[in-house]
């Protein structure tokens, strides 16, 4: 595939070099495994815990590349950047362990929790509307006014390669993965992940999970081009962002497959209730819950449907409008009607457009007879665990 855009790639020495400049201020997170949860999946399951991270996620390995990689001249004026929570606290976290400024756009709906992280850090919060457009805006305003290094929570050379590290580390830990299982929002992890292994584990599949309700990769993904959604809603707050140019790249040309999953709070409720009944206290992460999600649900692959049937049901929305759709899809997949709100154009246009291009309901190819996937796969992030209770995944 060609790239139509002007943007340095990161490469595989790139990561190489992140992985030697962040080693100090990062975790060598463990691998755990879990017999309940093999058994629950009909997999052999590897968790990368990237929650043990000192700020809690991921993320810290990106924002400590970019942070690290700074000139003294640049470094003096501080990084900027606009974060739904992970991403700010990380690059926060990263700017105090160098001594300098950082300047986070955040929604006011973030959790109050990952404001007080940031706040701890000694980053320096402005709030926006709960919106890409709105995020961005806003940025733009604080970065002219403080002259930050803009480090952006993905689209960013820097933060992939730091991100390529952890799958690094992963393969080192263990051997002959079949498949692994990444989260995508904005791309940056996914990206990291198939910078990795496209070097050093090529033969190994690389699959995307996103939730059913923040699906833009997964339609980009079959559509071919990017497909922005601005203001998504899932309880999967950090998946929230569009894939952007850089991120685009990677999925297009190394992704196997994108998986979506359900809004999974009756799941987590399932999986804690298993927990408990174990006699042990979980403690669950929002975003990773979903590849687990991913994998104990299953799916069958829906083909690929005519875009002529897409924009058919936009026409007739445009007449008619959604919640006349919307009763439509409640007379051929009610199931799936019964979770839409009226005016939830995107899911609605999604369900009527594979219920008349394939004669089947949305609901019916959301399932399998067998649950989870057959191979090896990985997360990184620990699915219900703080350090005190790992022994609940031996």
């Amino acid at each position: 595939m060609k790239d139509t855009f002007d943007m340095y790639i990161p490469t595989y020495q790139d990561m190489l070099d992140a992985h030697e400049r962040i080693k100090p201020h990062i975790r060598r997170t463990e691998v755990l495994t879990s017999a309940y949860l093999d058994e629950l999946s009909g997999a052999r399951l590897f968790f990368k815990c990237e929650n043990f991270q000192v700020p809690g996620a991921f993320k810290v390995r990106g924002a400590s590349n970019a942070v690290f990689s700074l000139d003294e001249d640049q470094a003096a004026k501080g990084v900027a950047t606009h974060s739904s929570g992970n991403h700010a606290s990380c690059l926060s976290y990263a700017a105090m362990r160098r001594g300098i400024p950082c300047n986070v756009v955040m929604p006011r709906t973030a959790p109050q929790a990952k404001k007080d992280t940031v706040r701890r850090y000694g980053g320096n919060i402005t709030e926006c509307e709960p919106s890409t457009t709105s995020r961005e805006a806003t940025f733009a305003e604080v970065q002219a006014k403080t002259g930050g290094d803009f480090v952006h929570p993905y689209n960013d050379p820097r933060v992939i390669a730091g991100q390529g590290t952890c799958s690094k580390e992963f393969m080192e830990q263990v051997d002959g993965l079949d498949m692994v299982v990444a989260p995508i929002g904005g791309g940056g992890m996914i990206s990291g992940t198939c910078l990795t292994l496209s070097t050093l584990a090529p033969e190994t599949k690389v699959i995307a999970a996103e939730p059913e309700q923040a699906d833009d990769a997964y339609r980009s993904f079959k559509a071919g081009h990017i497909i922005a959604d601005d203001a998504p809603k899932t309880i999967a707050d950090g998946l929230l962002v569009p894939l952007k140019e850089l991120t685009w790249h990677f999925v297009s040309n190394h992704v196997t497959e994108i998986y979506t999953a359900a809004d999974f709070a009756r799941d987590a409720a399932v999986c804690i209730d298993g927990v408990r009944a174990r006699g042990r206290r979980p403690i669950v992460v929002g975003g990773s819950m979903l590849y687990f999600r991913a994998l104990i649900q299953g799916f069958d692959e829906v083909p690929t449907i005519d875009p002529a049937i897409r924009v058919a049901i936009e026409e007739e929305a445009r007449i008619c409008g959604w919640p006349a759709l919307h009763e439509q899809l409640t007379a051929v997949d009610p199931l799936a009607a019964a979770q839409l709100h009226p005016n939830h154009s995107q899911r609605i246009c999604r369900a009527l457009e594979v219920y008349r291009g394939t004669g089947r309901p949305l609901s019916e190819w959301q399932q399998r007879d067998s649950p989870g996937v057959a191979m090896a796969n990985t997360d990184f992030e620990c699915l219900a665990l703080c350090p005190e209770e790992r022994q609940i995944l031996h």
